[in-house]
């Protein structure tokens, strides 16, 4: 069946993202209450969704997604960007660290402070700042 279901898990079905904000037993059966976006709340039984029944299937939380962007990122950097860019073409940031005319360490952290400021930025926002 998978890892156990989470609080603030995400499920989906036909394109709609559900996420688990209550977990019940009943019977020795396992309840996922859950709600979406638009209001919505249901209850599913967790072996029928492992089982894929009615299009179930666990969703990517949003650690996941951000993950998979970071590396989306670093493959558009690297490669996908550089196929049209006559100045820094495919494998220049490859060649320009080991040649030493750049140190990995000065990319990472301009990526680095770049987060950070945003997050910084962010989060004095939500404190009404």
């Amino acid at each position: 069946m998978g890892a156990e279901p989470q609080v603030g898990e995400v499920w989906e079905r036909n394109g709609k993202r559900w996420v688990v904000n209550r977990i019940n037993l009943a019977n020795a059966v396992v309840y996922l209450n859950l709600a979406n976006d638009s209001g919505e709340e249901i209850m599913a039984d967790l072996g029928s969704m492992s089982l894929g029944a009615n299009g179930w299937h666990r969703g990517k939380t949003r650690r996941q997604i951000v993950l998979d962007t970071a590396n989306d990122l670093a493959g558009r950097f690297l490669y996908y960007d550089r196929k049209e860019d006559d100045s820094l073409p495919v494998f220049a940031i490859e060649d320009a660290i080991i040649a030493g005319e750049v140190a990995l360490d000065e990319i990472v952290g301009i990526l680095r402070y770049q987060l950070e400021t945003s997050v910084a930025r962010r989060k004095q926002d939500k404190a009404g700042g």
